[in-house]
């Protein structure tokens, strides 16, 4: 708790010492864009976007600063500006943002009729579950796409892409009769993307009918609520600090009178003997090959419960109810302050405090879990 309460109190001093800088050096125009940067991780949003504007009007060409105001304005639900300004992510030397420079035109919306247009998955892996959704988007329109995933989920989407009458392509396989390409997430600006109409909000993925059989012969039978939890992310995120919890912090959880299922992959030596002591949590990282092996482990759940991770974008996907824990300065797809996402309709979201402490915020997770236990036993 110490460590995070000095963690505000160090930014905040760096705080004051951006605004005397500023002062000092008024024309130091990049210094607004780093300082709107502090001022996101504080949640002071409207500040930040202002001092980004300002650099930006000195800096019209500035790409990280484009970006930047995408965040902030996506943030705070102003998606058709913000994701309009996210194309500017292109111009930058960010290497998740890089071009995959295919030898034919990037797509930027005009009328191609039928020429094949390739909708390619960027960045991460939560990132191609959660804008596969325009794929089917796109062949609702009667656009000509094939679609290629990241090679971790192509088993699982290209199975759901299949069901949608949607043609896909290997990851690295050779394609042709290319027209364009575009990014995934991209096609948040190309389709005018708001917060009332954005696609699919409900259900659009499924877990493969071998696999759904495979976990429901492997799961404990019993009349008891089964939760699936996840309480680490990948520590290769760059936020993985900020959104991943101790196993600690699920400890009171597997107190109460239900089944757990742990939907992670990858589990900490420490972890599995710290679970030795829960008979009702149950592990199956060894048992988990890929993605459709989770989605089919998922599907076997009343309610997943999880940090902000591949995994409770799968699971909001598949309509499961999901409770996702966010850190008081999330990834820009949740918004601000409200507890559903409109991008997925069985989302209620636990979003930590201004003083980055969990504990206010697992109280409150848990007493809600108590309350659906008791619900569920009084309809048995």
């Amino acid at each position: 708790m110490q460590n995070r309460a000095s963690s505000r109190t160090e930014m905040l001093n760096v705080l004051r010492l951006y605004d005397q800088f500023l002062i000092d050096y008024p024309e130091r125009f990049v210094a607004y864009h780093n300082r709107a940067e502090l001022l996101k991780q504080l949640g002071l949003y409207e500040l930040a976007l202002r001092d980004t504007e300002h650099c930006l009007s000195h800096l019209p060409n500035f790409a990280m600063a484009w970006c930047n105001k995408a965040f902030l304005l996506n943030a705070l639900g102003r998606y058709q500006e913000g994701w309009q300004c996210y194309e500017w992510r292109w111009k930058t030397d960010v290497a998740t943002f890089q071009d995959p420079g295919w030898p034919i035109p990037r797509w930027q919306g005009e009328d191609i009729g039928q020429n094949k247009l390739l909708i390619y998955a960027e960045q991460g892996l939560g990132d191609n579950i959660q804008f596969v959704r325009y794929a089917l988007e796109a062949k609702r329109r009667g656009m000509n796409v094939v679609v290629v995933n990241h090679s971790p989920l192509e088993n699982l989407l290209n199975y759901n892409l299949e069901l949608h009458g949607v043609p896909y392509a290997a990851n690295n396989s050779a394609i042709g009769g290319l027209t364009c390409y575009v990014s995934m997430m991209s096609l948040p600006h190309y389709f005018a993307t708001t917060l009332d109409n954005i696609p699919y909000p409900n259900a659009y993925l499924q877990a493969q009918p071998t696999f759904i059989e495979k976990w429901k012969s492997a799961l404990p039978s019993g009349e008891k609520l089964k939760i699936g939890v996840v309480w680490q992310g990948s520590d290769k995120h760059l936020r993985n600090h900020q959104r991943s919890l101790n196993f600690s912090h699920f400890q009171p959880l597997f107190s109460l009178p239900a089944e757990f299922h742990c939907l992670q992959k990858t589990i900490s030596p420490d972890d599995v003997e710290r679970s030795q002591r829960y008979p009702n949590l149950h592990l199956w990282s060894q048992h988990i090959d890929d993605f459709s092996d989770t989605a089919g482990l998922i599907e076997q759940m009343d309610l997943a419960i999880s940090v902000d991770t591949s995994v409770a974008h799968l699971a909001a996907a598949m309509g499961k109810p999901t409770w996702i824990l966010l850190s008081y300065h999330p990834d820009f797809r949740w918004l601000l302050q409200r507890e559903d996402s409109p991008w997925y309709h069985s989302v209620r979201l636990f979003r930590q405090s201004g003083d980055y402490q969990w504990t206010y915020i697992l109280d409150k997770l848990y007493r809600a879990l108590v309350q659906k236990i008791q619900q569920r036993e009084q309809t048995q």
